[in-house]
């Protein structure tokens, strides 16, 4: 039996929770990162390091 178009799509375009497959756990400042509305997101301070605030 072949699949529809819909059918593919309906399976193929399903959300995934891949950060939870990867077991990512992000900080509070990833999580301010990963709500923000707007296009462009900077934070400050050096670079690299996941801006780890502790």
């Amino acid at each position: 039996m072949t699949a529809t178009w819909a059918e593919f799509a309906a399976k193929a375009f399903e959300p995934k929770d891949i950060f939870g497959d990867l077991g990512y756990e992000p900080t509070s400042k990833q999580k301010q990162f990963h709500a923000a509305t707007e296009f462009d997101v900077l934070f400050g301070g050096a670079a690299g390091g996941g801006k780890v605030g502790r």
